[in-house]
């Protein structure tokens, strides 16, 4: 479950389950694996580029831990291996450490590749597109056919950016992808990485320790071929294409600077983005055009519940309670909401935005920041009282109109 208190352990994963249409609420779910020490805050630190191995005690034993030393504080030290994955040691697990001679470096394409392979297991073959590395077991056509799709987002993801005069980085390395033909073998995969979330009715997720994007073939036909017959499958299941759109959208945020991973980043903010991204579109061929498109599921519902002039949310609260999030009472409005948010501000404050991201960008892994702090971190950025914010928002989702 969501935790944004201070009392609350550190976020250490977010890991976003979408689920299907019959399911009412979209859970996202919020690991804690390391605790803050009473009174000893963590501090963040700029990456070094030195590989350091930590010796840290495990139930089975001492291990030995190679990455690059990302945080460090009184409860534990946060640190990035070369295949982009973050994990957190205790304070009390760590027996030593050393610094090498070599420099930390994303994995290249083969090793990179080996990595993914061994993981998700036999009959998985890699294939690479100039941003991205897919590890899939489906058919050639289809991962083709994906490949095209998550490097459209890419583009549109950093042209956004430009646009908005945001700062942003190229990711270090490829980035991963998995795509299973069996949801099955995709649930058990999930599953064993994050074994405290059930999974089933999941097409998608990203996590944000392994740094991955996680997929199902919806189509569950590995006889299609050419690319007129993957789009017309995928046609019929729009999830499917909204689903990798807004995972991927998680991840280019996450490696280009956009967002600091294990940061206190408001859930708000993260899927507000994802959901701006994510509208699908049958004019394209691939299914998606661009950014900024009426959300065709999240629209009516905004609309429904203001029709009164107040948000259902207010804005404090959808900034500080991540727990909105994740409560069948008030996940699909907090959704709603957060999309609409995200809608107005590139639209109508775009430098109230940029000034928004570019403090966001400031966060330090393992920080935990109290709820004031983050409405007043949001506060700050408008240029305008939240009452007149409200009032124009509604106004302005009132009016837009789902494409067809």
């Amino acid at each position: 479950m969501l935790q944004n208190s201070v009392q609350q352990p550190i976020p250490a994963c977010v890991v976003r389950a979408r689920r299907f249409p019959r399911t009412v609420v979209q859970a996202m779910v919020l690991f804690a694996a390391l605790s803050p020490a009473a009174g000893g805050g963590v501090c963040g630190l700029s990456p070094s580029d030195q590989l350091t191995v930590v010796t840290a005690e495990t139930q089975a034993g001492p291990v030995e831990l190679t990455g690059r030393l990302l945080a460090e504080g009184a409860s534990g030290w946060l640190l990035e291996d070369q295949a982009g994955r973050l994990t957190q040691i205790p304070a009390d697990a760590i027996r030593g450490s050393r610094q090498l001679d070599s420099q930390w470096k994303a994995l290249g394409r083969e090793e990179l590749g080996v990595v993914l392979t061994e993981s998700a297991g036999a009959n998985f073959l890699v294939t690479a597109t100039d941003h991205f590395l897919i590890c899939s077991d489906c058919s050639d056509d289809y991962n083709e056919f994906c490949g095209r799709l998550l490097e459209k987002v890419y583009a549109e993801f950093y042209e956004l950016m430009q646009e908005l005069e945001i700062s942003v980085s190229e990711p270090a390395g490829l980035l991963p992808v998995l795509i299973f033909s069996s949801a099955a073998r995709f649930q058990s995969h999930a599953a064993a990485i994050h074994p405290e979330v059930d999974f089933s009715d999941t097409p998608g997720f990203y996590t944000v320790r392994d740094n991955q994007v996680l997929l199902q073939d919806l189509t569950r036909d590995s006889s299609l071929k050419g690319q007129a017959a993957i789009r017309g499958m995928l046609a019929k299941q729009p999830l499917q294409v909204a689903t990798m759109v807004h995972e991927t959208v998680h991840q280019l945020a996450f490696n280009s600077g956009l967002q600091v991973r294990f940061a206190d980043n408001p859930v708000w903010f993260s899927e507000g983005l994802a959901l701006y991204f994510e509208q699908t579109s049958v004019r394209s061929t691939l299914l998606w055009i661009r950014p900024g498109l009426v959300n065709a599921r999240h629209h009516p519902t905004f609309k429904a519940r203001t029709q009164g002039g107040t948000l259902p949310i207010s804005l404090q609260d959808l900034c500080a309670l991540d727990g909105l999030f994740s409560s069948g009472e008030t996940a699909g409005i907090a959704y709603a909401e957060s999309w609409a948010v995200m809608s107005y501000l590139i639209r109508r404050q775009p430098q109230s935005f940029a000034t928004y991201v570019k403090s966001t960008q400031q966060l330090r892994p393992l920080q935990v920041r109290t709820a004031e702090e983050r409405v007043q971190q949001l506060m700050e950025a408008l240029s305008v009282s939240d009452e007149e914010f409200s009032r124009k928002l509604i106004q302005m989702i009132s009016r837009l109109r789902v494409s067809r």
